[in-house]
């Protein structure tokens, strides 16, 4: 397999020359005056070159035209044994980029308190930007990232369920393979918990994909 996607492609309109014109204000943002007239100019640009008309000025929709012809950088090629195991090659990809994602969240989609542990369910609003939000949205999103993450490390890594099988007494040479294989303890119940907590992290994963945004 192999991947090469490149970054968004950028927006630049009325409002970006507006920026690009007044570049100062970055490192002089006391300036009030120069501040007013890149309002005013903003205003020009995006509305009074459309002639008085309630529609785009002709430079937004010039700058529309050059966007739509632009196309993000996605060039994937797949190789026949990417498929073999899909689920395993997928597992591999998405670990990384879930981790990533994890440690630059600026925000949090709403999870449903069923799919989390009590002890993080909502209890009160709290103030943010965007208006009020529960005390524990971020929370129960980092710990529902943090499911999705480990049930998909267990699919990446092919020794995971070795964990439950003691085959300390199944190794003596003078055994047929059935009787060896009979040897083997299997930690029963941890198996269970191990391949439940998996196919909960799979369900957190289709549940929740439309969320994975930075």
């Amino acid at each position: 397999m192999k991947v090469s996607i490149g970054p968004y492609t950028d927006w630049f309109g009325p409002y970006q020359i507006a920026d690009a014109v007044f570049f100062w204000l970055e490192k002089y943002p006391e300036d009030e005056v120069a501040e007013r007239r890149i309002y005013k100019l903003h205003d020009w640009l995006g509305d009074f070159l459309s002639g008085g008309k309630n529609q785009d000025s002709w430079l937004s929709q010039f700058c529309s035209y050059i966007h739509s012809k632009k196309k993000r950088k996605i060039k994937i090629k797949i190789d026949h044994y990417d498929i073999w195991n899909a689920s395993h090659t997928m597992a591999i990809i998405m670990v990384p980029l879930l981790k990533e994602l994890q440690k630059h969240k600026h925000g949090s989609p709403d999870v449903d308190p069923g799919d989390v542990p009590e002890n993080i369910w909502p209890k009160q609003l709290a103030s943010s930007a965007n208006g009020y939000v529960d005390d524990t949205v971020h929370e129960r999103w980092q710990w529902t990232l943090g499911e999705m993450i480990w049930a998909l490390e267990q699919i990446a890594d092919d020794d995971a369920e070795a964990q439950f099988y003691d085959h300390t007494g199944a190794n003596d040479p003078k055994d047929d393979l059935m009787t060896q294989a009979g040897k083997i303890k299997i930690d029963q119940e941890g198996l269970e918990a191990w391949q439940e907590r998996k196919r909960n992290g799979l369900r957190l994963l289709g549940k929740y994909f439309e969320g994975l945004w930075d």
